[in-house]
């Protein structure tokens, strides 16, 4: 699946992105993406692990 991941947006830019992003998807126009914001804990991941990490999420709440 596709992922977005922001860093540095504070809480009122990623409220607005993603309300913007998921409006755009429902439309057809975006793919649906996971969107996830950067944490400290995960800038010290590996990539690879943390979209496997972002995926599994994602299964387990939709």
């Amino acid at each position: 699946m596709k992922t977005i991941i922001l860093h540095d947006f504070d809480q009122k830019e990623l409220i607005k992105f993603v309300r913007l992003y998921k409006q755009l998807e429902k439309d057809s126009l975006l793919p649906e993406a996971i969107i996830a914001s950067t944490t400290e804990s995960s800038l010290n991941q590996l990539l690879k692990n943390l979209l496997l990490d972002l995926e599994k999420e994602h299964l387990e709440f939709t």
